[in-house]
Order: C-alpha cells, then sequence, then structure tokens
C-alpha cells in the first residue's frame, strides 16, 4: 500500500486490507484485536524506529492517533481504518509503516511519500520560487492564486528565489517578503506584509487606517493626537492629552490639570498653601500648630488655648492592669476584686478593717474545732466531738455510750462501757 500526502499533514485516516495468512484463497482477516499485534513506523530522517500506540476505541471516520477500527466484519470483511499518527509526515520525504505479529494475519505495509506540495487541494501549492534577474527574458504574469512565486538567477530555466526585476511591474497586492526599491516610480516603502486586499492612502506615502483598538503595548508609544476616548492605565512619559475617558481636560496652567480642592489627595500634608481666600460651610477658623491624630463626630471644646475640654471619664470595666500614679478627684468605688488596698494616709482605707479581722479570726476558730486531736488532719477525733461529750446530751444504754450533736439527737460517736461490782463504769472505750 502507497500513498502520498504533504510533509506536515495532520489526521489522516487510511483503510487497510490485513489478509488471512491461514488460506490461500486472499481472504481477509476479521476481528483482529490491537493487543494482538504491533506496529511501527521509520521515517527516511529518523535514525530509529518508532512504536504506535493503538487504540481500540473510537468512532469511524473520527480521527485519534493509532486508533485501529474494524470497518464491517460481513461486507468488508478484513477491512480496517488506521488513524496514522501526525508524527510519520512530520520530516523527510518517505516513511515504512509495519503491522505484524498475530499468526492468523499476513503483515501489513505502507509507504509514504512525503511531499513538499499538497496534492490534495484543485490548486497545487509549492514552496515559494523566486527570481533574482531575468535576462533578456519578458516573463508575464496575470495571476498567481495561491502560490508565491520568486527566483534568484535565471538563464534559461525557472529559478528559486527573487532579489530584483528588471522590468516593470504592475501589482495590485503583495504577500510575504519585504519590498524594498530605490528607483523613482517604484514603490519607495517599508511594507512588511500586505494581506489580499489593496492599500489605501491618504497622502504621498501614508496609509489610511480607521480606529486602532490595542490591548496593551510592550514598548512605550509616541501618540500626537487622538479623536477618540482611551482608557489609560499607566504613563512612564509625559503625554499631552486632551481628553480621557470623554471629557475634557480643564488646565490652570500649561500642563496643570485644574482640580477641586481635595484635602485627601494633597500628598505633601505638611507643606503650607497659600490660599487668597477659603469659604467653610460652617464658619471660619484660624488654626494654629495643632498635633491632632485623629477626631471623629462632634466638633473640639477647648477650655483654654491648646486644652481639649473633657468631663469626668467613666471606665466600666479594664481587661488588663493599670496603673495610676496620682488622682486628683474623688472616686466612688463600690467594689475591689484581687489583691487588697494598702495605705497610709488618712481618709483612705486602712490596712486591717475591723470586720474583714472578725471574719479572718471566725475562720481560724472553726478550723481549730474540726482538726483531729492527734494533729495533721481534719478527719478521724477531732476537737469539736470531745466537746460535745462535755456540753451535748449522752446516754448509756445496754453497755454503750452515746455522745451527741448540738441538736441532742444527731449521734456524733459512740463507746463500748464495762462495769464491775462497787464501781459502775470501769472504763469509756471509744469505738
Amino acid at each position: 500500500m502507497k500513498i502520498s500526502r504533504q510533509v506536515g499533514t495532520i489526521e489522516e485516516l487510511v483503510p487497510i486490507f490485513v489478509q488471512d495468512a491461514t488460506v490461500s484463497t486472499g481472504a481477509g482477516f476479521p476481528n483482529l484485536t490491537i493487543s494482538s499485534f504491533s506496529s511501527y513506523y521509520y521515517r527516511s530522517d529518523m535514525t530509529s524506529t518508532s512504536s504506535v500506540t493503538l487504540v481500540s476505541t473510537g468512532t469511524l471516520g473520527t480521527w485519534s492517533s493509532g486508533q485501529f477500527l474494524q470497518i464491517n466484519s460481513t461486507f468488508m470483511r478484513g477491512w480496517y481504518q488506521f488513524a496514522l499518527p501526525n508524527g510519520v509526515w512530520a520530516n523527510g520525504s518517505t516513511c515504512a509503516v509495519h503491522m505484524y505479529g498475530h499468526p492468523s494475519m499476513a503483515p501489513v505495509v505502507m509507504e509514504l511519500d512525503i511531499l513538499r506540495f499538497n496534492n490534495q487541494s484543485a490548486l497545487v501549492t509549492a514552496n515559494p520560487v523566486g527570481v533574482s534577474n531575468f535576462q533578456g527574458i519578458t516573463v508575464g504574469v496575470s495571476s498567481l492564486a495561491g502560490i508565491t512565486v520568486g527566483v534568484s538567477s535565471v538563464t534559461d530555466k525557472v529559478g528559486y528565489s527573487v532579489s530584483s526585476i528588471n522590468t516593470g511591474v504592475s501589482t495590485s497586492w503583495f504577500s510575504g517578503g519585504t519590498i524594498v526599491t530605490s528607483a523613482a516610480g517604484v514603490l519607495s516603502v517599508n511594507v512588511s506584509s500586505i494581506q489580499r486586499d489593496s492599500a489605501v492612502t491618504t497622502a504621498a506615502g501614508i496609509l489610511a487606517v480607521g480606529a486602532v483598538g490595542v490591548s496593551s503595548f510592550g514598548i512605550r508609544v509616541g501618540v500626537s493626537s487622538m479623536n477618540i476616548g482611551v482608557a489609560v492605565t499607566t504613563m512612564s512619559a509625559p503625554v499631552d492629552i486632551s481628553s480621557v475617558y470623554a471629557s475634557a481636560f480643564v488646565t490652570t496652567a500649561a500642563g496643570v490639570v485644574a482640580t477641586a480642592l481635595d484635602w485627601g489627595r494633597v500628598l505633601n500634608n505638611n507643606s503650607t498653601v497659600a490660599h487668597s481666600s477659603i469659604s467653610w460651610s460652617t464658619q471660619s477658623v484660624t488654626v494654629g500648630s495643632v498635633d491632632v491624630s485623629s477626631f471623629y463626630g462632634s466638633g473640639l471644646v477647648t477650655t483654654a488655648a491648646g486644652t481639649l475640654g473633657v468631663g469626668r471619664v467613666g471606665v466600666s470595666s479594664f481587661d488588663l492592669p493599670i496603673g495610676v500614679s496620682s488622682i486628683s478627684v474623688g472616686v466612688s468605688t463600690s467594689w475591689f476584686s484581687g489583691a487588697g488596698i494598702v495605705t497610709s494616709v488618712a481618709g483612705v482605707l486602712a490596712s486591717h478593717v475591723t470586720s474583714m479581722r472578725a471574719a479572718v479570726d471566725a475562720q481560724i476558730t472553726d478550723r481549730v474545732l474540726g482538726r483531729n486531736i492527734a494533729g495533721g488532719s481534719d478527719t478521724g477525733r477531732v476537737v469539736t466531738e470531745v466537746l460535745y461529750f462535755l456540753r451535748n446530751r449522752s446516754e448509756i444504754s445496754g453497755g454503750v455510750l452515746t455522745v451527741y450533736q448540738t441538736d441532742d439527737t444527731t449521734s456524733s460517736w459512740s463507746a463500748d462501757i464495762s462495769t464491775a461490782s462497787g464501781n459502775p463504769i470501769i472504763s469509756v472505750d471509744p469505738a
């Protein structure tokens, strides 16, 4: 199988026939799976073969590199559609494709011719041909449709590349290379390319163009004038502009844009600005030297020059410790939380408060009454239980002494009683 295509061809689908090697009739081999054979290609400019990754999924008529699909196992037995990888047409002059591997298939070989023109077009296009000069030969061309022609030098045949033509040429348009001339009556413009349409000029040597839209410039651009609105984010050089975003500029002097007074936009706020007249909405004010961080809301009230008038300051709470060296006004305090207040000045809280001392003494006494008589703990035989026996109700019944708490009802502790003749109580043994 041999086909020809232009270099750089892409997404080429070709039908291939796989013969059944087990018969001598030349019948096709159906239902060939991609896992049972291999495919490689070699281009004339390559140093080694390249494998083809075969794909069994997809749709007939739709290209996907390496796609191998059976066309019809009944009506076209042995015929498959193969999507050639684009790499087979990338370069070189020829390419060989080889499929083999299944024991029942005959090897499939393809030879590809890689051309420098498109043989699939109604109009054959070739690489540019050029001409340097024609010696004594008059060449007339009415039109070239889709073909760029040039010549380097020729004597008896058409050549290769063209640097000059010694005859007058009438050209409606140019495509491709720059035309450079120095002779009178010949184009004296430096044109890289003009595609198809004729050039229209407003004056000799000046091309007429309409409105130009530019998203961005990577280089500095000089513009003398613009008659349409232009949005500019930044300018790195002085620019003479008549209008921006449709509204005209108003200047107070040459190069100076007139603006309304806006203190927030004054960059040098330490400068002295002289104004012949300033009108305030409320009243005229003369401001001297003032160090102010910020004010919000109501106007300032002063008690003296340079002194702000403030009333008493109430504080509900502080989330951090605050140290106060002195307070020149009376302070009403409802309560203190935390460390005690210690003072030595008359009229201020004393270091010892009677009510606080009484409460502390009571706590100490109660703690002693609850301590173990042996010391070391607050449980066991405590002092209170000893005093219960002296002051509270107690009774002996059935050889057991019971001592009650202060309610004379609830038992506090008990003891076993032993008796003997002539001495009713011989011992007390706390349980």
